[in-house]
């Protein structure tokens, strides 16, 4: 256990505690991802434009076990970062002439970036020059960084018709970063694409490329802070059990990179003779069902500065991005269209090489001897494998007196030649590689014509996923910047309903009065009753105060559930009352480190509820509300001493609170509707008596931000 001599309990201690069995170690990692997009696009005789904005936030929390991270990995590290990016871009396209439809663009966004690590270390032995003597307690070293940086750029491009068969784009591109390191470039691009005869099309292209880190991963690790040594190999800063004697030289740069590419695609069959002829013509009838077989070649070289990879360094499984100084990547690509009829058949094969040479920037993430051998020998990229390949096989039925009309099936094959890993005893990364592996998937769905609400079809689709339940290994552990095993997915089996929404009410022919010349506006149902299901995300803002601190579990995860209300339409306004349960897998967690113990506290959320009063303003179909009212909430907290060991109890409580929110509703036919919605919950601060060898009493201050979409069934006018 661990890799010290500890001098508080016996060897390998952390808090007093020696014995701990690493099957028990609590690790948790919290993700939360959202995102959106609204754009613009408009046609204007030559003119095409689009414009946009777009939002992202996501972040990432890292909580480990402070007693078991700490003997087995001599560092228990609490990692967060988060990331809100907000951005602009537009896009144009002008048909100058019949030779040249000129294109240009252009994006800016800002980003704001926020790193924080707790990094939980005990004291190397001074007096022990071999430095495997660690020192009882354990304490933490904090790091962190808040950037706002901004990443812009514009293009230009021509596609020039040279001849009926000869096409020219060329083009420039420019992109600026200013992040924990400025840099800019110009890249120009060109390409051939020629077509001999109808059957053939051949492409031949140049770019140069130019890649930012992204800006969370941009910042070098900062391992002087675990101890430094001089010239003369003595301390400078002092040593902890995180130490390393490798120290970072440079920054994380972008990568910048010349690429080319040359290919064919080549129809194999003769022409599909278009359709003369029919029913209503003197002419024959031509069938058009014809079969038709297309395969395509790429062959690519991509020469590289900076080559930007990642990795899970250390104890927390956090990806963390380096750069090699130069890299190659080449390859070819290999592809099959078959089609006939309501069959069809797909393949895709692809066989490359990626290697890089020499690490330019967080060299504190490496030992030694892999820096020397990268140095010195093109190295493979933990990423890379040999051969991938993939294929679909489909076949609709079609038959109109059979009930199977509507029915396709389709079988998928994944195949993969193993990702990289290092061999055991020896110093060469990624040298070696793992098994191949193979994966078949099996489909089967049914459209139902006449289940559904108000006409519309019903599908029924049912999936099994790696049929033979093949068990196979991604990862092993070894390789850079790999310190876990991975496996593929066993057998699994899965099953969906779709159902399609958005038609107007039929009309006395039962035909869609759409479908009819003498269409009327559809009757949108918004008073009276309806009900409805939703789902969406759950992101808290949750502290705990204990004894010894404050800290955030921020409990995260996925939400659904039900909802009912009544509307009453004074028009355009709506009045309404909606009750509304979601079920939640919000959950999170924080540790509370003391020199002579440490309290790990557990959110674990289990539903909401809210009974709300709506206003809404009525355009039509389209609603836009507010609403506010009480809510209610059910949570397990959990409190640990020594990561169990010390004792842990479990308490549950159901809190009350209140709720706003707003949201905007869509009728999708008469009686269908959907809605996007956004809520904020309040539950105050409520402190539960747990008992600690600090004091007695845990608090918790709890706010909840909902984001959900969902759909509605209105009886209204019936």
């Amino acid at each position: 256990m661990g890799g010290f001599n500890g001098a508080g309990g016996g060897p390998f201690s952390a808090f007093g505690i020696t014995d701990f069995e690493s099957q028990n170690i609590n690790q948790r990692q919290y993700e939360k991802n959202a995102y959106g997009v609204v754009a613009w696009q408009k046609s204007e005789g030559n003119l095409d434009a689009q414009l946009a904005y777009y939002s992202r936030y996501s972040d990432l929390h890292f909580i480990p076990d402070p007693v078991g991270d700490l003997l087995f990995n001599n560092v228990a590290s609490d990692v967060f970062r988060s990331t809100f990016l907000n951005g602009i871009s537009g896009d144009a396209a002008y048909r100058l002439n019949d030779a040249h439809t000129l294109r240009a663009g252009f994006y800016t966004q800002g980003e704001q970036t926020r790193i924080k690590s707790i990094q939980t270390v005990e004291a190397l032995d001074p007096n022990d020059p071999t430095n495997l003597t660690a020192l009882e307690p354990p304490f933490n070293i904090s790091d962190g960084s808040n950037l706002f940086g901004w990443q812009l750029g514009a293009y230009v491009q021509d596609e020039w018709r040279l001849a009926d068969q000869l096409t020219f784009n060329y083009g420039l591109r420019f992109d600026q970063m200013f992040q924990y390191v400025d840099a800019n470039q110009f890249s120009p691009r060109a390409s051939f694409t020629y077509k001999p005869w109808w059957a053939t099309v051949f492409h031949v292209g140049y770019m140069r490329t130019f890649e930012p880190p992204p800006r969370v991963l941009g910042r070098v690790a900062q391992a002087q802070l675990f101890g430094l040594l001089n010239s003369a190999g003595n301390p400078i800063i002092p040593l902890t059990t995180q130490f390393t004697p490798v120290q970072n030289v440079g920054s994380i740069l972008p990568e910048r990179a010349h690429v080319v590419d040359t290919g064919f695609v080549q129809q194999l069959l003769p022409q599909c003779p278009a359709a003369t002829g029919g029913p209503l013509t003197k002419a024959p009838s031509v069938p058009t069902s014809c079969p038709s077989l297309e395969v395509g070649a790429n062959v690519y070289y991509k020469r590289a500065k900076d080559l930007l990879d990642d990795g899970q360094f250390g104890q927390a499984y956090v990806l963390t991005a380096f750069n090699y100084e130069k890299a190659e990547n080449y390859g070819l690509e290999l592809s099959a269209r078959f089609r006939m009829g309501n069959f069809s058949a797909d393949t895709n094969w692809a066989f490359a090489r990626q290697h890089g040479n020499t690490i330019a920037s967080n060299q504190s993430l490496f030992s030694q001897d892999d820096l020397d051998y990268i140095a010195t020998h093109w190295t493979n990229t933990d990423h890379e494998q040999y051969v991938s390949g993939s294929g679909r096989v489909a076949y609709r039925l079609t038959d109109t007196h059979s009930w199977l009309d509507g029915t396709l099936a389709s079988a998928t094959l994944i195949y993969g030649s193993g990702l990289r890993a290092t061999p055991e005893g020896v110093t060469c990364p990624n040298c070696d590689h793992l098994p191949e592996y193979w994966q078949v998937n099996l489909g089967l769905s049914h459209e139902f014509a006449d289940w559904g609400w108000n006409g519309q079809p019903v599908t029924v689709r049912f999936d099994v996923v790696n049929v033979g339940d093949t068990i196979y290994q991604i990862r092993n552990g070894t390789g850079i910047g790999v310190f876990a095993s991975q496996f593929g997915p066993r057998r699994g089996y899965y099953m969906g309903i779709t159902q399609k929404l958005g038609a107007p009410e039929r009309g006395p022919d039962s035909s869609p009065a759409f479908y009819t010349k003498a269409a009327t506006a559809p009757a949108y149902h918004w008073s009276g009753a309806y009900a409805g299901a939703n789902f969406g995300g759950a992101f808290s803002n949750e502290d705990v105060t204990t004894p010894i601190g404050i800290s955030a579990t921020n409990p995260s995860g996925v939400l659904g559930g039900l909802q009912v209300g009544y509307n009453y339409q004074i028009s355009p306004w709506l009045l309404g009352i909606e009750a509304e349960l979601d079920w939640t897998s919000a959950q999170g967690r924080t540790n509370f480190i003391n020199p002579a113990a440490a309290l790990s506290v557990t959110s674990d959320h289990n539903w909401y509820d809210t009974l709300d009063g709506r206003v809404g303003y009525v355009m039509g179909p389209l609603m836009l509300y507010a609403k506010g009212g009480a809510a209610w909430m059910n949570a397990d907290y959990r409190l640990e001493v020594n990561s169990g060991i010390g004792g842990a109890n479990v308490m549950s409580a159901t809190r009350t609170g209140w709720n706003v929110g707003t949201g905007l509703e869509y009728m999708l036919g008469s009686r269908w509707s959907a809605k996007l919605e956004y809520d904020y919950l309040d539950f105050g601060s409520d402190t539960l008596g747990f008992v600690t060898p600090f004091g007695n009493g845990v608090t918790f201050k709890t706010a909840i931000n909902e984001v959900k979409a969902g759909v509605n069934y209105h009886w209204g006018g019936i």
